[in-house]
């Protein structure tokens, strides 16, 4: 940057980053709407566990101390946050430093609440003991390293010499000139830059290893295959997934773990930054790359954890322009996650279904419809099936097709029950596959 010349680039940033605002403000309206829709709209009986969960308020208030977060940046941006720190006059650099201090400690919260949320998502998808212990282990060390954080930023100012006071009242000494007498002592920049290399490394780390547990998650199905199947490659096993799946699923793994891998590679080009922000004389120019690149990680975490939705929105948009609701998207979506076995023994069963407590099957939260959570006693659970022919039975969840007036019917009066069909009903639930 040349110091002759008054530059100014928070204008448009701050426009950019206001637009990612909305954008994830869209995407979660749609994920409430859609739970709302699926919680009171459909027959209690096809709704068998909690629709909503902690995540659900997490994600949300991550996304409240986001708004706050850009509330400030935006107070900052009007008294020119983006331009050269020398072309600002006396009060305008003053209120820079001061709402650029104070956004700060709501975008570390925002982070590590937001990613909290997306943590404790795929927290309940899982029943395996290491994988749950590895999602709490990362809770909790993100949470301390963050609140560290925001401590640190809040309480670096304080007496001098030092004795018991409230720190939090000489925060303004942030933006405020020293007294001349010393009385008053701030940590050196390098302080808070060297925790903030380290907050961005952690976060890093457990967005990555959030990425591929969410891979994991996505595609457990196939990977249950692997260790069922050793004796077959696995590029023949991948072949037997139909196209759809291969894609659908592709799919899913590139938006969620993708996303969450923008959002550690932010995380660590943000820390970078941070080695120019100890420089006051700059600070009005040098934070803006700082506060980009945390919105873009804030951004990246709360659509990862929107993202399954999309499944749920194609539901809703089926059911209303064909004016019925199907427990499947279509036909193909009936038939089995792979083809077939090539050992007819070992029975497949699709990968979007678990046997639940009472004996149903219930689809998984990546799955097709609408999110689930898994039990322990679920996925120990054994499949019911049945063997006719040397060929493998699987008794799968009633297909449920129900026009607006039936939907409501049923929601009001209460009279359907799963498992209360009669034996025509019983024999349509049984799908067999070769």
């Amino acid at each position: 940057m040349d110091d002759q010349i008054d530059f100014d680039i928070g204008t448009g940033i701050s426009i950019g980053c206001w637009f990612l605002t909305a954008f994830v403000g869209i995407a979660l309206i749609l994920r409430y709407a859609l739970k709302t829709w699926i919680r009171w709209f459909l027959p209690r009986a096809f709704v068998l566990d909690k629709v909503w969960g902690l995540e659900d308020l997490l994600v949300f208030a991550g996304y409240g101390f986001d708004i706050i977060h850009m509330t400030t940046v935006e107070l900052s941006s009007r008294w020119g946050l983006g331009r050269t720190f020398q072309y600002l006059g006396p009060f305008e650099q003053v209120r820079v430093l001061r709402y650029g201090h104070i956004s700060q400690p709501f975008g570390v919260t925002a982070g590590m609440i937001s990613r909290t949320g997306m943590a404790w998502t795929l927290l309940t998808c899982f029943t395996n003991r290491r994988v749950r212990l590895s999602i709490l282990a990362c809770i909790v060390v993100q949470v301390v390293i963050s609140t560290v954080v925001v401590l640190q930023t809040v309480l670096q100012c304080g007496p001098h010499p030092y004795f018991p006071a409230n720190r939090l009242g000489y925060f303004h000494y942030m933006w405020d000139a020293l007294p001349a007498d010393g009385s008053v002592k701030c940590q050196s920049p390098s302080v808070q830059m060297v925790i903030g290399f380290v907050q961005g490394g952690v976060n890093a780390t457990v967005d990555f290893l959030l990425a591929v547990i969410a891979a994991v998650e996505i595609w457990q199905f196939f990977f249950r295959e692997l260790r069922q199947n050793p004796d077959i490659s696995f590029w023949s096993q991948f072949r037997d997934i139909s196209g759809s799946v291969r894609v659908r699923r592709t799919l899913q793994t590139v938006v969620i773990s993708g996303l969450l891998l923008l959002a550690g590679a932010a995380s660590i080009v943000k820390a970078y930054h941070l080695k120019s922000s100890d420089d006051r004389s700059g600070f009005s120019y040098n934070i803006v790359n700082i506060i980009l690149w945390s919105k873009i990680e804030h951004s990246s975490i709360l659509l990862a954890s929107c993202a399954h939705t999309a499944r749920l929105l194609r539901v809703l948009i089926n059911y209303y322009r064909e004016g019925r609701y199907t427990g499947y998207l279509s036909d193909n979506d009936r038939a089995m996650e792979m083809r077939h076995c090539r050992d007819k023994s070992v029975s497949t069963v699709d990968s979007d279904y678990t046997l639940n407590d009472m004996g149903y099957y219930r689809q998984s939260f990546f799955g097709q419809s609408f999110p689930r959570r898994y039990e322990s006693q679920a996925c120990r659970a054994t499949p019911p099936t049945h063997v006719l022919n040397d060929c493998v039975t699987v008794v799968t969840d009633f297909i449920v097709e129900v026009n607006k007036r039936q939907s409501r019917a049923l929601h009001s009066s209460g009279q359907f029950r799963p498992g209360r069909g009669s034996s025509k009903d019983e024999g349509a639930r049984v799908e067999r596959y070769m």
